[in-house]
């Protein structure tokens, strides 16, 4: 089992909040860990992955996906002009 661990940047000294995404064969557990207690978790099918972290990310830090998909600092990069 794997799990990603994401954070703010810039990343601070603990208590942080962080979001986890573990796969569990074949679900996926999404779950928001906060310095303040107001924990969050979510379990869907392995297939709901992607949107199911964009929404934690929308929600909990406000980060949302670039237009395109490509990560932001290559949609930076490609509306340089």
């Amino acid at each position: 089992m794997t799990d990603l661990v994401v954070v703010p940047t810039p990343v601070i000294s603990p208590p942080y909040d962080e979001v986890i995404v573990r796969y569990q064969g074949p679900w996926i557990t999404v779950e928001t860990l906060t310095h303040n207690g107001r924990n969050d978790r979510i379990q869907r099918p392995a297939e709901d992955a992607v949107p199911l972290f964009w929404r934690f990310m929308i929600e909990k830090f406000g980060i949302h996906p670039s237009p395109s998909g490509a990560p932001p600092d290559e949609e930076l990069a490609g509306t340089a002009g």
